[in-house]
């Protein structure tokens, strides 16, 4: 009797895991499918750009560029030292 009481009320919480399970399986298949397009030439990607992760921050190029100078002269610093 408790077997059957909780097979009732797990019913839904184990349609709601196949629904589930289905949905992965048809993305993974999907993901699949993509990559072998692309890996034979059926689907070109060149085209596309990608954006950055939806939780990382986006990085400004300028900001990048910045960085960059910012590390070389400190490197020239220390060359500069070094004569």
């Amino acid at each position: 009797m408790i077997v059957q009481y909780i097979h009732e009320e797990t019913k839904d919480l184990d349609k709601a895991v196949e629904e589930t399970t289905s949905e992965i399986n048809l993305i993974r298949e999907y993901r699949e499918r993509l990559i072998a397009d692309v890996a034979t030439g059926r689907l070109d990607v060149r085209h596309i750009e990608i954006a950055a992760p939806a939780d990382e921050p986006i990085s400004d190029e300028d900001d990048a560029l910045e960085d960059l100078e910012s590390d070389d002269a400190e490197v020239m610093e220390g060359a500069d030292a070094d004569e």
